[in-house]
């Protein structure tokens, strides 16, 4: 038996929301990681350029992302 969907399309528009529990958690996660990377990572106390914090915010993007593709049922 298959797991249930944690994101599926939404009802109105295009994209994707979320379904289940794990797909909410998922998103606040999501949410939660942005503002703690905007506010508190400064790539120059590294040493760093501040190019290193638009990757950090695409790295996690795309983590969400992939674990939509993951757990997308268009069916629910």
């Amino acid at each position: 038996m298959a797991s249930p969907a944690w994101f599926g399309p939404k009802r109105t528009g295009i994209g994707a929301m979320p379904r289940r529990w794990q797909g909410w958690f998922v998103t606040v996660l999501l949410v939660a990681g942005l503002v703690l990377d905007i506010r508190f990572f400064h790539p120059a106390e590294f040493g760093l350029s501040d190019a290193y914090k638009s990757v950090s915010v695409i790295l996690i993007a795309a983590v969400y992302l992939l674990i939509i593709k993951l757990t997308y049922d268009p069916d629910t």
